[in-house]
């Protein structure tokens, strides 16, 4: 019995003198008070905490459902992007030289304000549309004014492949690249656009990433510029996909005379949810419909609010700027100084207004 006493009061006394998370006694404990509030207050604080961290991340995803998705491969020819070289000397000073002042100054002022515009044409006499059932054949057997005419045959003259004095690199050695581009005309002139594509397809059935386009080189004599309202020796360049136009007023950069350029190139591709998760991150086309445009072949920003922008010009002037596509009839000099000018102007504020 002395025995067992004995060791009762020694681990009685070891209980007493003992502490477990600041508790000084782990026999014998009085529990504290509020103890029920203080651990509800702590409950409902990390209760907050979920909540808003759920929140935050739900609204993050909703404002931005984009997902970009990157793979490591082997690049093709179908990577390489189209190259547009633009000379923006030419509309300026060769075509117009031979008109009088008066029409000189009224086809220079349109231009002016359609600069902020690209309105790239690849057919500046007749572009059509990807559906003509709209148009009736009284718009398109309206007689063209003779200057517009004559400017369009000018355009048509100075497109000649053979003024452009190209050479790419195939391999080893310096070819034509003739079969490889295209021309088109523009606010900034007239325009070369190379695409690779054609080119790999013209040397080598079976292309590799050894045998796309290498180099480039652009040899140009810019003629004498004494009558041009800028005067730029240089090209502008602008790097876009193979199908969709250079957009020459939205993107790219000049490259002056007598200099040596490198360019690096990096393709990202953004995929975005399906309808109805906000693919647009709630936006639409500005042109809602089956057919959402008619002007350009393929469906981006950029060619939808410049296909508002030609709607709204030829609505109101009832013909269309000769560098604008469709098929309407084309304005004449004095609609395009007295008409088109106007309306090209009025159009940006008449645009913030809708928004």
């Amino acid at each position: 019995m002395d025995e067992k006493s004995g060791a009762k009061e020694i681990l009685e006394g070891y209980a007493k003198s003992s502490t477990i998370h600041g508790f000084s006694r782990i026999v014998d404990v009085k529990l504290y008070k509020g103890r029920r509030v203080l651990w509800t207050i702590v409950v409902l604080m990390m209760w907050l905490a979920l909540v808003v961290l759920v929140y935050e991340e739900v609204t993050g995803y909703m404002s931005n459902p984009t997902f970009t998705e990157i793979q490591s491969r082997m690049v093709s020819p179908k990577d390489f992007p189209a190259i547009s070289f633009c000379d923006p000397n030419y509309l300026r000073n060769t075509l117009l030289e031979d008109m009088e002042q008066s029409d000189r100054i009224r086809v220079l002022r349109s231009i002016d304000f359609l600069k902020e515009w690209d309105l790239q044409s690849n057919d500046t006499n007749s572009v059509s549309y990807k559906s003509q059932s709209q148009h009736t054949s009284e718009s398109r057997s309206k007689q063209t004014d003779p200057i517009v005419t004559a400017l369009l045959n000018k355009l048509k003259s100075h497109r000649n492949p053979d003024l452009f004095n190209m050479k790419c690199s195939w391999g080893e050695k310096w070819r034509s690249c003739k079969a490889a581009f295209t021309t088109s005309v523009s606010l900034y002139g007239i325009c070369l656009t190379l695409n690779p594509h054609r080119l790999v397809a013209a040397q080598n059935s079976h292309p590799n990433l050894l045998s796309i386009l290498r180099g480039i080189r652009y040899i140009y004599k810019q003629p004498n510029i004494s009558n041009a309202n800028v005067e730029f020796k240089g090209v502008k360049l602008i790097i876009h996909d193979a199908n969709e136009d250079p957009m020459s007023s939205l993107r790219g950069y000049y490259v002056h005379s007598g200099t040596f350029t490198e360019i690096s190139i990096t393709k990202t591709l953004s995929i975005n949810l399906p309808v109805p998760y906000k693919s647009f991150a709630g936006s639409g086309c500005l042109m809602p419909g089956p057919d959402q445009i008619k002007r350009f072949l393929k469906y981006s920003r950029s060619s939808c609010e410049l296909e508002c922008f030609m709607n709204y010009t030829i609505s109101q002037c009832g013909c269309r700027h000769f560098l604008f596509r469709g098929i309407e009839r084309l304005c004449s000099v004095q609609e395009m100084g007295e008409c088109v000018t106007v309306q090209a102007g009025s159009y940006d504020l008449l645009f913030l207004l809708l928004i």
